[in-house]
């Protein structure tokens, strides 16, 4: 029964990462390409600070990853279930932070 529980929430992270991943090309695009100038606003910085906190969340999530594949079984489900708070939550706040800068 956990290896059906560990599959399902495997397969919930991975649909969590390609919205993430969605999310992230769409507030990248907010930004100004790196030769332009860039006005120096409180939107552009917070989105700024949001895709790097996304960026350092991919490193920690791959080693997850990894960790999850070295354990046994019965001990990756509470690795899993972790993994997959923190994807949903990350989701969560790129996701506010696009509705309240991207989508005005």
């Amino acid at each position: 029964m956990n290896g059906v529980f560990i599959t399902v929430m495997t397969l919930v992270f991975i649909v969590e990462s390609f919205w993430e991943y969605r999310l992230f090309v769409q507030l990248s695009a907010v930004l100004p390409a790196p030769g332009e100038s860039k006005p120096d606003d409180d939107e552009q910085s917070h989105v700024q600070r949001v895709l790097v906190m996304d960026r350092r969340w991919n490193w920690l999530s791959w080693i997850l990853i990894i960790g999850i594949l070295v354990v046994p079984t019965d001990q990756a489900m509470p690795f899993t279930c972790f993994l997959v708070l923190l994807e949903t939550i990350m989701l969560m706040r790129l996701d506010r932070v696009k509705r309240r800068y991207v989508d005005q």
